[in-house]
């Protein structure tokens, strides 16, 4: 990161993890985010990230995750999951 960055200034990054690599997508985040909020401003700034196929619970990795993710990740779940699957979920359970 530090190399890339340091030879493309202003450059944006993206992380993408594939299977049991998101596992460290998540970790990372959530390291370099401490890193940030403890003042440390060497920490990787990543624009967008992605977990493609994660091999495990996802309900436990976003548990600790704070505003504002917490309502960004509930609010695309419900987007992608719940309104587009309406239907199908009132046949099941009309409440």
């Amino acid at each position: 990161y530090n190399v890339v960055a340091g030879r493309l200034k202003g450059a944006l990054f993206f992380w993408v993890g594939l299977s049991s690599g998101s596992k460290l997508v998540i970790e990372g985040l959530g390291k370099f985010d401490k890193r940030r909020a403890e003042g440390d401003a060497s920490a990787p700034r990543i624009a967008a990230a992605a977990c493609i196929c994660p091999g495990y619970n996802l309900e436990t990795c976003f548990k600790p995750f704070q505003w504002p993710f917490s309502k960004i990740c509930l609010a695309s779940a419900k987007d992608v999951f719940v309104a587009r699957n309406e239907e199908v979920l009132r046949r099941h359970d009309p409440q």
